[in-house]
Protein backbone atom coordinates (compact mmCIF):
# COMPACT_ATOMS: atom_id res chain seq x y z
CA UNK A 1 0.00 0.00 0.00
CA UNK A 2 1.01 3.64 -0.26
CA UNK A 3 1.43 4.03 3.52
CA UNK A 4 3.82 1.08 3.70
CA UNK A 5 5.83 2.43 0.77
CA UNK A 6 6.07 5.88 2.37
CA UNK A 7 7.12 4.37 5.69
CA UNK A 8 9.80 2.30 3.93
CA UNK A 9 11.13 5.34 2.05
CA UNK A 10 11.32 7.32 5.30
CA UNK A 11 13.29 4.51 6.96
CA UNK A 12 15.86 4.28 4.18
CA UNK A 13 16.34 7.99 3.61
CA UNK A 14 20.02 8.58 2.82
CA UNK A 15 22.17 11.28 4.32
CA UNK A 16 23.89 13.80 2.07
CA UNK A 17 27.25 12.08 2.58
CA UNK A 18 25.76 8.77 1.42
CA UNK A 19 24.55 10.40 -1.79
CA UNK A 20 28.03 11.84 -2.34
CA UNK A 21 29.57 8.39 -1.87
CA UNK A 22 27.11 6.92 -4.36
CA UNK A 23 27.94 9.70 -6.83
CA UNK A 24 31.64 8.93 -6.37
CA UNK A 25 30.91 5.27 -7.04
CA UNK A 26 29.06 6.26 -10.22
CA UNK A 27 32.01 8.39 -11.29
CA UNK A 28 34.39 5.51 -10.59
CA UNK A 29 32.18 3.21 -12.66
CA UNK A 30 32.11 5.72 -15.51
CA UNK A 31 35.91 5.96 -15.55
CA UNK A 32 36.11 2.26 -16.46
CA UNK A 33 35.05 3.26 -19.97
CA UNK A 34 37.52 6.15 -20.18
CA UNK A 35 40.54 4.57 -18.47
CA UNK A 36 43.63 3.49 -20.38
CA UNK A 37 43.96 0.54 -18.03
CA UNK A 38 40.39 -0.66 -17.61
CA UNK A 39 41.29 -3.54 -15.33
CA UNK A 40 42.64 -1.25 -12.60
CA UNK A 41 39.67 1.09 -12.96
CA UNK A 42 37.33 -1.89 -12.68
CA UNK A 43 39.25 -3.23 -9.68
CA UNK A 44 39.00 0.14 -7.91
CA UNK A 45 35.28 0.36 -8.62
CA UNK A 46 34.76 -3.19 -7.39
CA UNK A 47 36.69 -2.54 -4.16
CA UNK A 48 34.81 0.71 -3.58
CA UNK A 49 31.52 -1.12 -4.10
CA UNK A 50 32.44 -3.68 -1.44
CA UNK A 51 33.39 -0.93 0.99
CA UNK A 52 30.12 0.89 0.35
CA UNK A 53 28.10 -2.28 0.85
CA UNK A 54 29.66 -2.54 4.31
CA UNK A 55 29.11 1.16 4.92
CA UNK A 56 25.43 1.02 4.02
CA UNK A 57 24.94 -2.18 6.01
CA UNK A 58 26.42 -0.58 9.10
CA UNK A 59 24.62 2.75 8.72
CA UNK A 60 21.23 1.15 8.08
CA UNK A 61 21.34 -1.88 10.36
CA UNK A 62 22.90 -0.29 13.44
CA UNK A 63 20.09 2.02 14.44
CA UNK A 64 20.27 1.79 18.23
CA UNK A 65 22.65 0.92 21.05
CA UNK A 66 21.44 -2.67 21.29
CA UNK A 67 22.21 -3.45 17.65
CA UNK A 68 25.57 -1.68 17.98
CA UNK A 69 26.47 -3.85 20.98
CA UNK A 70 25.47 -6.96 19.05
CA UNK A 71 27.64 -5.88 16.11
CA UNK A 72 30.63 -5.16 18.36
CA UNK A 73 30.12 -8.49 20.11
CA UNK A 74 30.19 -10.26 16.77
CA UNK A 75 33.41 -8.49 15.79
CA UNK A 76 35.09 -9.43 19.06
CA UNK A 77 33.85 -13.03 18.75
CA UNK A 78 35.39 -13.31 15.28
CA UNK A 79 38.68 -11.98 16.62
CA UNK A 80 38.47 -14.36 19.58
CA UNK A 81 38.40 -17.25 17.12
CA UNK A 82 41.52 -15.86 15.47
CA UNK A 83 43.13 -15.30 18.88
CA UNK A 84 42.47 -18.93 19.82
CA UNK A 85 44.09 -20.08 16.59
CA UNK A 86 47.15 -17.93 17.27
CA UNK A 87 47.47 -18.89 20.94
CA UNK A 88 46.73 -22.61 20.60
CA UNK A 89 48.80 -22.91 17.42
CA UNK A 90 51.95 -21.77 19.19
CA UNK A 91 54.68 -24.33 19.75
CA UNK A 92 58.21 -23.66 21.08
CA UNK A 93 59.62 -25.84 18.28
CA UNK A 94 58.54 -23.16 15.82
CA UNK A 95 60.96 -20.59 17.22
CA UNK A 96 64.28 -19.98 15.52
CA UNK A 97 66.54 -17.49 17.30
CA UNK A 98 63.53 -15.98 19.04
CA UNK A 99 61.49 -15.55 15.86
CA UNK A 100 58.42 -17.49 14.96
CA UNK A 101 59.07 -19.42 11.75
CA UNK A 102 55.73 -20.97 10.85
CA UNK A 103 52.88 -18.57 11.29
CA UNK A 104 49.56 -20.06 10.22
CA UNK A 105 46.73 -18.16 11.87
CA UNK A 106 44.35 -17.64 9.00
CA UNK A 107 44.19 -17.15 5.30
CA UNK A 108 43.78 -13.93 3.34
CA UNK A 109 45.64 -10.89 4.62
CA UNK A 110 45.96 -12.39 8.10
CA UNK A 111 48.64 -14.88 7.10
CA UNK A 112 51.38 -12.58 8.40
CA UNK A 113 52.00 -12.23 12.13
CA UNK A 114 52.25 -8.44 11.92
CA UNK A 115 48.83 -8.20 10.28
CA UNK A 116 47.28 -10.47 12.91
CA UNK A 117 48.88 -8.42 15.68
CA UNK A 118 47.43 -5.27 14.14
CA UNK A 119 43.95 -6.82 13.93
CA UNK A 120 44.18 -7.90 17.57
CA UNK A 121 45.44 -4.48 18.68
CA UNK A 122 42.54 -2.77 16.94
CA UNK A 123 39.88 -5.01 18.51
CA UNK A 124 41.33 -5.14 22.05
CA UNK A 125 39.84 -1.77 23.14
CA UNK A 126 36.43 -2.93 21.88
CA UNK A 127 36.70 -6.10 23.98
CA UNK A 128 37.66 -4.05 27.03
CA UNK A 129 34.74 -1.70 26.32
CA UNK A 130 32.32 -4.65 26.21
CA UNK A 131 33.81 -5.94 29.47
CA UNK A 132 33.27 -2.59 31.17
CA UNK A 133 29.75 -2.10 29.80
CA UNK A 134 28.31 -5.43 30.90
CA UNK A 135 26.67 -5.67 34.31
CA UNK A 136 26.18 -9.41 34.82
CA UNK A 137 29.02 -11.40 36.32
CA UNK A 138 28.91 -14.06 33.61
CA UNK A 139 29.13 -11.48 30.81
CA UNK A 140 31.99 -9.67 32.56
CA UNK A 141 33.89 -12.94 32.96
CA UNK A 142 33.34 -13.77 29.28
CA UNK A 143 34.43 -10.38 27.90
CA UNK A 144 37.27 -10.10 30.41
CA UNK A 145 38.48 -13.52 29.25
CA UNK A 146 38.12 -12.41 25.65
CA UNK A 147 40.29 -9.38 26.39
CA UNK A 148 42.95 -11.56 27.99
CA UNK A 149 42.93 -14.05 25.12
CA UNK A 150 43.25 -11.27 22.56
CA UNK A 151 46.12 -9.74 24.54
CA UNK A 152 47.86 -13.13 24.69
CA UNK A 153 47.40 -13.50 20.95
CA UNK A 154 49.24 -10.20 20.46
CA UNK A 155 52.13 -11.61 22.46
CA UNK A 156 52.09 -15.00 20.70
CA UNK A 157 52.29 -13.44 17.26
CA UNK A 158 55.88 -12.50 18.15
CA UNK A 159 55.39 -9.37 16.10
CA UNK A 160 58.12 -6.87 16.94
CA UNK A 161 55.80 -4.03 15.99
CA UNK A 162 52.70 -5.51 17.60
CA UNK A 163 53.61 -5.33 21.27
CA UNK A 164 54.94 -1.76 21.32
CA UNK A 165 51.81 -0.59 19.50
CA UNK A 166 49.70 -1.80 22.37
Amino acid sequence: SADERDRFLNEVRLARQSWLLLAFLGLAGFTIVLASNRFYAYQFTYDLTLILVGYFAITHILRNERSLMAFLSLLVAIHMYLAFKVTLGFSPENLTDGYRTDFRAAGSFLGDENDVALAMILILPVAVYLFRQKRSLLARIFWGGASIIIFLAIIFTFSRGGLPEY
